[in-house]
């Protein structure tokens, strides 16, 4: 499992690990969450894909979605489903970076004043929960 590792990445190390194992014949599927969680372009989608046809001994089976991807039509809503995965995220960085111009425009950075102090720091305060501590200096 690639933990905190972003889909938008396509060489994870541990998922690299995963297809050369299944290509040893160790695993006959893999098991994912949501088929377009494997990654966040068109370009690896079509890569994985052409991938899997090569490797007929690999199944992919996602938990979330009904597609066989055996098929015209799953190769469709699997291709379908990894392009809206990457729009959302090239949307996503297109407001982050209009947002950043915004701040850096009105003399913030990332949402905090130049020069300001704020800071929050999260403790553990007991097992039933976490306590936010924050120190405001402005």
């Amino acid at each position: 499992m690639d933990e905190a590792v972003s889909g938008k990445i396509e060489d994870r190390p541990q998922w690299q690990k995963l297809l050369a194992d299944c290509e040893k014949g160790e695993f006959e599927a893999i098991l994912v969450v949501k088929a377009d969680r494997i990654t966040r372009t068109l370009k690896y989608a079509l890569w994985f894909y052409d991938w899997l046809q090569a490797h007929k001994n690999v199944r992919l089976i996602s938990l979330y979605d009904s597609i066989n991807f055996d098929t015209p039509d799953g190769y469709f809503v699997f291709m379908l489903n990894c392009l809206l995965s990457e729009r959302e995220l090239l949307v996503n960085q297109w407001r982050m970076r209009i947002g950043i111009e915004r701040a850096k425009k009105e003399g913030k950075y990332k949402g905090r004043v130049v020069g300001s102090k704020n800071t929050i720091k999260f403790t553990r305060k007991s097992n039933k929960g976490i306590k936010n501590e924050s120190n405001n200096s402005l």
